[in-house]
């Protein structure tokens, strides 16, 4: 059941197979995880504490996601291979398609007791928090098993229906180009405004 090539897959769940085959782009956004500092247990001293701050590139993100007007994909879990190349060297971790599995394992068994559950209803705690509770509806999750029990994370974000903007904390505009995340304010905020309004 665990074969990446398995039939009983769903659709959706496939979907978020294939995207680990692209770069990041205007529609995708790959994070290694939600709310652990993987940087600090991968390449220094391997501790993994919890650290909420680090909730900040996947809301902001969705924000930019949805700011933008277009269907967008973030996958946790995943990691780029230059700034973990070391990873390779060890036998449980591989490349599937341009990035290196590390799973959402790791943050869910430690602070989530395990349940994928537990994990995504704290992070749409965290969108209905720090976005706003309008932004719950516009997402869903697809929990892929890769291979070995480890797991990716995909979140789909929908652009809102209404012509509604959407800002991190009520403080901080962001929109999706091109492959970045970027954040407006003053008259480029109002020019974008105008560029985007339904």
């Amino acid at each position: 059941p665990n074969n990446v090539l398995s039939p009983s897959r769903s659709s959706s769940e496939q979907f978020f197979l294939d995207l680990l085959h692209q770069d990041e782009n205007s529609k995708l956004e790959i994070k290694g995880s939600f709310c652990t500092n993987l940087e600090r247990y991968f390449n220094g001293d391997g501790a993994l504490p919890r650290d909420n701050e680090l909730n900040l590139p996947v809301l902001k993100t969705i924000v930019g996601f949805l700011n933008a007007r277009i269907k967008g994909y973030v996958i946790i879990g995943a990691l780029e291979p230059l700034h973990f190349d070391n990873l390779l060297q060890q036998p449980e971790y591989n490349l599937f398609g341009k990035y290196i599995i590390n799973g959402i394992d790791l943050e869910k068994d430690k602070f989530f007791k395990s349940s994928v559950d537990a994990y995504q209803s704290h992070i749409i705690d965290q969108i209905k928090t720090r976005i706003g509770e309008t932004a719950t509806s516009l997402v869903a999750f697809t929990e892929v098993n890769i291979s070995d029990g480890r797991s990716i994370l995909g979140i789909t974000v929908t652009p809102p229906k209404s012509a509604a903007w959407y800002y991190l904390d009520n403080a901080v505009f962001f929109a999706r180009i091109s492959n970045r995340t970027e954040s407006f304010e003053g008259e480029a905020l109002d020019h974008y405004k105008q560029e985007h309004s339904h």
